[in-house]
């Protein structure tokens, strides 16, 4: 969440805000120009932080996602898909370890069908999983400078896939498209300060519309958008980033080994380009799960692609949520 004072700061940079999110600060092709020049900052609306404590958290969180949790060293961070029984998607999120506790992350509005799965397998297990108490609020610092930046504000130190929790600030930091992301939480009191020294040297206010072009570059799909409890895991198209295929047994392994012996799933996310077009009408036309907003030309785009209908040379229309047309050029998302 984002305290008046910080939403006033906001305002008076000229932010464009829609509910609770920021969604640029006048000039999002300038935003995204920042990258390579020094550092965006992003203020994230909706982000989750879920805590799991006890001595046997690891295990408990290794044995209910896709991702091999025991095997995670202190201090460090990864992707994970959290699956049922049958390998159905319930929360795509990244997971951080420190000494004492592991945390979940995640974009989504709320945390408590996570949460109500997971403490429904605690038995006897010494685990509690909770939401992270009191409120927060998350930037993302993205670019060339973006670990430079986040070390200097919050007095952490970053490195690719590294992770550090405190009660005054917490930080993960990772790479997408190419560039560093480093995703910051403080409790909600500090933002204004955070934002201050966040956006105190070549780091360029910016918001959500950049944060999701470059989630969209990477092909991270966010979970009720672009993935749902109807999508199997290897339908998110993040084989490699986020399924252990050597970790052993969990909730889901049986069908997630099935599909990894017959080669791949039937259908799963797509990273595309996408160029509008006046077609009025197309025929059963594929929807846009993600479409980036930044741009007038060709766009990034994600979309949930039946895999033997694709060809790399071939284009595809597609329909995005607000109507437009698109012709899309389909590269696979990283598997």
């Amino acid at each position: 969440m984002f305290i008046p004072e910080l939403t006033e700061r906001f305002q008076t940079q000229s932010a464009t805000m829609e509910n609770q999110s920021v969604l640029h600060f006048g000039s999002p092709d300038e935003e995204l120009s920042a990258l390579s020049s020094g550092a965006a900052i992003c203020p994230i609306a909706n982000w989750i932080r879920i805590r799991a404590t006890g001595s046997d958290r690891a295990k408990f969180l290794h044995n209910f996602c896709t991702n091999d949790i025991n095997g995670l060293p202190t201090g460090h961070c990864c992707e994970a898909i959290f699956t049922d029984v049958k390998a159905r998607t319930l929360a795509y999120a990244f997971v951080l370890a420190e000494e004492s506790s592991h945390e979940i992350w995640m974009p989504t509005e709320s945390a408590e069908g996570l949460l109500q799965h997971l403490n429904r397998y605690i038995i006897t297990e010494d685990v509690t999983v909770e939401a992270v108490d009191g409120d927060s609020t998350t930037f993302a610092v993205i670019g060339n400078k973006a670990i430079e930046i986040a070390e200097t504000a919050t007095e952490q130190t970053a490195e690719f896939n590294t992770c550090q929790l405190s009660e005054s600030v917490a930080s993960m930091c990772r790479e997408w498209n190419h560039q560093p992301i480093v995703i910051v939480s403080v409790p909600a009191k500090s933002g204004l300060d955070c934002w201050n020294l966040l956006t105190a040297g070549e780091a360029l206010p910016s918001g959500e519309w950049l944060f999701d072009h470059q989630r969209i570059c990477e092909g991270l799909p966010i979970f009720g958008q672009d993935i749902s409890s109807d999508n199997l895991a290897p339908e998110a198209g993040r084989n490699s980033q986020a399924i252990s295929y050597t970790k052993g047994c969990y909730l889901g392994q049986e069908p997630i080994a099935r599909i990894d012996a017959m080669g791949h799933v039937n259908k799963q996310i797509f990273k595309c380009e996408a160029t509008a077009d006046s077609a009025d009408e197309s025929p059963a036309p594929v929807m846009l799960s993600s479409v980036s907003k930044i741009g007038t030309g060709s766009k990034p785009a994600l979309t949930m692609l039946v895999v033997k209908t694709v060809n790399g040379d071939e284009n595809i229309m597609a329909r995005a949520s607000d109507g437009q047309t698109y012709r899309l050029k389909v590269t696979p998302a990283k598997a």
